[in-house]
């Protein structure tokens, strides 16, 4: 994602978080690293998988 592309993408989350709407965010640890954005629920999985 170019910072543009990231920007765009956060301020629709944001105004649909504001707004009471559904959001589904599938993303990397990077968001968690540099994001401030609070989720009413949070699905994590591991980071790393091994066999």
């Amino acid at each position: 994602m170019t910072t543009r592309h990231r920007r765009a993408v956060l301020a629709e989350v944001r105004e649909r978080l504001s707004a009471g709407q559904p959001v589904w965010l599938v993303s990397t640890s990077l968001i968690e690293a540099g994001v401030d954005i609070s989720f009413p629920r949070v699905f994590r999985a591991p980071g790393c998988f091994t066999t």
